[in-house]
């Protein structure tokens, strides 16, 4: 039994090592990506401009994705910090389970949000910034907004 702990331990740390390295080669095609220009949908039936451009900033610890030029009352983002981003699978990045901010939480400031989660998706030539959760366990939001380049 003991001489399958080291093997185990091993897997599991290159595991976590193969991962993040996903996480920093996802980041870098997003990086490629900045000052691109497409068109932008969303399922919020917001009207707005129709167009999008992609602009990347980053520093020591998070790369933010915007979609600028959108029109849309709010400038869809999305904030990856290099020491909690995880890879859900090869196209899709979650940036973050938490949506605490000043003020309370994403269902206000009387809070009651559950199941938060932003993430980005990479896909063919589209860019999706989404973020799903629940407010006092009933009303289910999901907004959705695409950058096709």
């Amino acid at each position: 039994m003991k001489s399958f702990v080291l093997p185990l331990i091993l897997v599991m740390a290159s595991s976590n090592l193969f991962a993040a390295g996903n996480v920093s080669s996802f980041l870098k095609s997003l990086e490629k990506l900045d000052g691109q220009e497409g068109r932008v949908s969303s399922n919020t039936n917001e009207r707005g401009t129709g167009e999008c451009q992609i602009e990347i900033l980053k520093d020591t610890q998070s790369t933010s994705i915007y979609f600028r030029n959108t029109g849309y009352y709010f400038t869809p983002v999305a904030h990856a910090f290099s020491d909690s981003a995880e890879l859900v699978d090869a196209s899709t990045l979650l940036v973050s389970e938490d949506s605490n901010r000043p003020g309370g939480d994403a269902c206000g400031s009387y809070g009651g949000e559950s199941g938060y989660k932003k993430t980005i998706t990479l896909y063919g030539d589209s860019v999706t910034i989404r973020e799903t959760f629940r407010c006092f366990l009933f009303k289910k939001y999901d907004f959705s907004f695409t950058c096709k380049l």
